[in-house]
């Protein structure tokens, strides 16, 4: 007779005021082993080896519980008796501590509006787009990603309707994207690491100064711990693209901790439609991403970031015939950081950081060349005092930005684009809870630039909780952006014949309100969290790129500052409701974008801002049982029309259009296998009109608007191993 290994059990009951809970979710962090109380309220889990884990009990309405777990043998049998405390804020998910306002706060106590997604559902994207987190930003409500260029595939994120140069991308509270890198951070940033994005809608600049009119993405990394965390990832598209990533973190001793994540990302050049023009730009990117973290006392905390990106990326024609149109992008990124939390006493911290990053950038559109480098430099210091009600927080940032325009002497003789900006900024912020209902936040910046003057960034916001599950927030205030020539036109032409307004550009200055409210509520199994969003933003001498016909084949670009207002307004509307293993994503929103300029003296032009569909929408579900080892996703989109700038030679109008998806992953043991399916009707802008005009014979080559996705229909499959 063969005896089969045994391997250990913890089972239990759940319980409150000695009454069973049925549907409580219980976990064994990092692992897949989980279970779902039944209507005794008890569980089991099985087929553990032995180690020591957390524990984890979570249900809608209670506080979390934790509880460390040691089996010393495979044997071993443990039973665990749990009683649930109710949640006085009343919270249907576990409580999210937000970074993004400066301050380490309970998401539902911070009076401006921060959207949190959580490494759950960062890693269901992952699932749908590995090489980077394009996906996991542009299904969120109230944001876009617009894709710049569609021979290099080059794209950033909208927030709002406003264009992805207004918006600020942070890492650990750090920025680090702007300028020329920002149309490759999004398509380059990978996600294994994560474990939390941020993002506040609405002007930032009192927060982090000049490139935050339209908001913040905060990327927040993962951090060692005392258990190994090991995840791998491989990854084949349909449309022939490989990607390879790996993690590890620990934290071996009680002051000392490291995590390393590794990328492997091909893509080869991919024609959709068959016309000789990529639709996928072809890449090959390696990057490597170390992070160390030493405490020297409880009371003091360093943190190490670093961060290397290679890649060569291909686009145009796939034929690359005698004058075919080609595009080539071969980018070097190297960055880091340094983060010091000092505690000074109970209430009070201190915070220095420190960051660098370089990126050299060669490109090549069509035989005209532009090489660059651009070099960031960034600090600031904040000290926080907290005495109850009261939260003070007052700091100063220095930002240096220098670009250097290495673009040998071109027969297009446009103008040179290096520049170099300093920022000194001063800023305040002060959290007063003035009752059990009302707090306020009353925060300003001062700004000293060496190019455009001084600025003034106030900001306030106002949080009314009349019951606990219901939230109402409003703010207002002013940020600003120093103007410089990478503008979405600009990089859909290559930089080619690119004229800036004689005598400079000016500083673009925005003043935004919004308002919203949020419910949160459950019904015994049932947790519902909806919330509605109305804002409203103007820019005055907002920056825009203007097209027109040069001699020969090329456009001649002329960058300059508009005359009169830019104004979006709009509003969201999103709801989560989760049921059993069961959840449903709802999500809509307005947007109406104008802007204003005086084409002629005395005629004043007022037009829709191009590519802003004045209506979205999502339907998400999703289902996960940790018992089974499934997760399963259902997902559709809609977007509507879009103005489009193209001197109506294909209509001033797009179709609107739906995108559908679906995914599935089964966990066996520490393996997971998945499968998605995106984009199942093949939704892609070729179907409605061309992305370019082009000829592969003379080599004339012009961009259109992109308003649709390229790629079509998209299926990848491929393994995980968390450990």
């Amino acid at each position: 007779m063969v005896l089969k290994a045994q391997k250990a059990q913890i089972s239990g009951r759940v319980s409150h005021d000695n009454e069973p809970l049925k549907g409580a979710t219980i976990t064994l962090e990092g692992t897949n082993i989980g279970y779902i109380t039944d209507t005794d309220g008890q569980f089991l889990l099985k087929n553990i080896q032995a180690g020591t884990y957390t524990l984890k009990t979570t249900f809608l309405g209670f506080e979390d519980f934790e509880r460390e777990i040691l089996l010393k043998h495979n044997s071993d049998s443990v039973f665990v008796e749990i009683e649930m405390h109710e949640d006085e804020h009343g919270h249907e998910t576990p409580d999210v501590v937000v970074t993004a306002t400066r301050s380490a706060r309970n998401i539902d106590d911070v009076p401006i509006r921060v959207e949190a997604v959580p490494q759950e559902e960062i890693e269901e994207k992952i699932l749908m787009r590995a090489s980077s987190v394009s996906m996991l930003l542009s299904e969120l409500t109230g944001m876009r990603l617009q894709t710049t260029s569609a021979a290099s595939n080059t794209a950033n994120v909208r927030i709002q309707g406003l264009n992805g140069r207004y918006t600020q991308v942070l890492t650990d509270g750090i920025p680090n994207f702007s300028g020329m890198s920002s149309g490759f951070s999004i398509v380059q940033t990978p996600p294994l690491n994560l474990r939390q994005v941020e993002v506040v809608k609405g002007t930032a600049s009192v927060l982090y100064g000049a490139d935050a009119i339209a908001g913040v993405v905060n990327f927040i990394t993962k951090n060692p711990t005392e258990r190994h965390e090991v995840s791998a990832l491989i990854n084949q598209t349909s449309i022939l693209g490989t990607d390879i990533s790996g993690y590890y973190g620990f934290k071996p001793t009680e002051n000392f901790g490291f995590t390393i994540l590794s990328n492997y990302n091909f893509q080869k050049e991919f024609d959709a439609d068959g016309d000789d023009m990529t639709d996928v730009a072809g890449y090959n990117r390696s990057s490597f991403f170390p992070k160390i973290s030493y405490n020297f006392s409880k009371d003091l905390t360093t943190t190490l970031n670093f961060g290397y990106t290679r890649e060569q990326r291909n686009g145009g024609s796939i034929s690359k015939i005698d004058n075919a149109y080609t595009e080539s992008n071969t980018s070097q990124r190297l960055n880091g950081s340094l983060r010091t939390d000092w505690v000074l006493s109970e209430n009070s911290l201190a915070i220095v950081n420190l960051a660098g990053m370089q990126l050299e950038r060669d490109a090549d559109f069509g035989g005209y060349l532009f090489n660059a480098t651009q070099r960031l430099f960034y600090s600031d210091a904040q000290y926080t005092l907290n005495t109850g009600n009261n939260e003070l927080l007052i700091g100063a940032a220095l930002n240096v930005d220098d670009l250097n325009d290495r673009t040998p002497q071109q027969n297009d003789n446009r103008d040179p684009l290096t520049y170099r900006f300093s920022d000194v900024g001063i800023f305040a912020q002060d959290e007063f809870k003035i009752t059990e209902q009302w707090t306020t936040l009353l925060s300003g910046r001062v700004d000293f630039h060496n190019v455009y003057g001084t600025f003034f960034s106030p900001r306030a916001s106002l949080m009314y909780k009349p019951l606990r599950e219901f939230t109402f927030r409003v703010s207002g205030g002013t940020g600003f952006k120093a103007s410089t020539p990478f503008v979405e036109e600009a990089e859909e032409r290559g930089f080619r014949r690119l004229f800036i307004e004689p005598g400079g550009l000016k500083a673009e200055k925005a003043r935004n309100a919004q308002f919203d409210v949020n419910w949160r509520t459950n019904f015994d199994e049932i947790g519902i969290n909806m919330n509605a969003l109305a804002f409203a933003t103007m820019i005055d001498d907002a920056v825009y790129a203007h097209t027109h016909s040069g001699p020969g084949a090329l456009s001649i670009v002329h960058v300059k500052n508009v005359s009169g207002p830019t104004f979006t307004r709009g509003g969201e509307v999103s709801g989560h409701i989760t049921y059993s293993d069961f959840k449903f994503v709802l999500g809509y929103t307005y947007i109406y974008a104008t802007q204003e300029h005086e084409t002629t003296p005395g005629n004043i032009e007022r037009y829709e801002i191009a590519l802003n569909p004045r209506h979205t929408g999502q339907f998400i579900i999703m289902y996960e049982n940790h018992e089974e080892g499934i997760k399963a996703g259902f997902e559709n989109f809609y977007t509507g029309f879009q103005r489009l700038e193209d001197n109506g030679r294909f209509g001033e109008r797009s179709k609107p259009y739906w995108i559908t998806g679906a995914m599935i992953e089964k966990a066996f043991g520490n393996f997971r296998i998945f499968i998605n399916f995106e984009n199942i009707f093949d939704t892609r802008q070729t179907r409605f009109q061309r992305t370019s005009i082009h000829d592969s014979r003379s080599g004339i080559y012009q961009p259109l608007p992109i308003f649709a996705p390229l790629e079509g229909r998209v299926i990848n499959g491929g393994i995980r191993f968390v450990l």
